[in-house]
């Protein structure tokens, strides 16, 4: 699915740059680009086409543009975030700095080395090799409940392992096989959550998710799978419960910003698995 997202962003990016102008709706949308075709004689060849996860695309592109009318004549380096659910998009932002673009998919620095993404996402040139992301499980969202069997394949986006180990260090618990982990997992019919991003290094995987167990309270968490042959054999979990920032540092902090459809997801986008 990361490859076939990737193919979408191209043709997509294949029909034309939008000028700087927020857009809601396919009708709103499809007309200021009409508009914009109407405009500027332009040209736009991507340079670099990485998928960030199974959901997020990053692309780096070069524009020419002149205005049809004006002669006036634009050449740059442009930076492009997408955000896709069942191949198609939900979101897309388009920026002039690569460090507007990586802040918007919820990486720190300021260039691709430096928010790490040269050491794991799948790049222009390697896109089309076979890796481990060949084997990432597609959940239905729409189920009412579930019985445990596949969530934390869900929250991983890779197999579990017949013979897996799950540990939890904060209760100092451990569970080892894949059935015992979905029959402690089915207790919990209540549960919704939603994963905020996965970042993949070689055999691990680390995921960002947040989970609601049904009493309205959102928990921040993470997950680290260690990966053989493209199957998860051990499982770490850390859960985050909320609590409030302390009186004494209020003066010294600020509030993050966590919009509801971002990485830390609020309740209203969370789902059965």
């Amino acid at each position: 699915m990361s490859q076939e997202n990737v193919e979408i962003v191209r043709r997509y990016l294949g029909s034309g740059f939008p000028e700087a102008r927020p857009c809601h709706g396919r009708e709103e949308i499809v007309g200021f680009l009409t508009g914009v075709r109407e405009t500027w004689d332009y040209r736009f060849v991507v340079k670099d086409a990485r998928a960030i996860d199974d959901d997020r695309v990053f692309v780096r592109g070069r524009m020419w543009a002149e205005g049809r009318a004006s002669g006036v004549a634009l050449e740059g380096d442009t930076y492009h975030c997408f955000w896709l659910r069942h191949g198609r998009f939900v979101r897309v932002e388009d920026h002039l700095t690569e460090k507007g673009a990586l802040h918007a998919l919820g990486f720190s620095g300021e260039t691709l080395e430096a928010a790490g993404m040269s050491e794991w996402a799948m790049s222009q040139e390697n896109a089309r090799k076979p890796t481990m992301r060949r084997n990432v499980i597609r959940m239905n969202t729409n189920q009412q409940e579930s019985d445990g069997a596949t969530r934390v394949a869900y929250i991983l986006g890779v197999p579990l392992a017949e013979n897996v180990v799950r540990q939890w260090p904060q209760m100092g618990e451990i569970v080892r096989t894949r059935k015992l982990v979905a029959d402690v997992e089915g207790n919990f019919p209540e549960l919704t959550l939603e994963v905020g991003r996965r970042l993949q290094l070689d055999d691990v995987v680390v995921v960002e998710w947040t989970g609601n167990y049904g009493d309205g309270r959102l928990y921040r968490n993470v997950t680290i799978g260690e990966l053989e042959d493209g199957q998860v054999v051990r499982v770490t979990d850390y859960w985050g419960e909320p609590t409030m920032t302390p009186e004494w540092r209020q003066p010294l902090t600020g509030r993050l910003d966590m919009p509801g459809d971002g990485i830390w997801p609020d309740a209203d986008h969370l789902s059965h698995h």
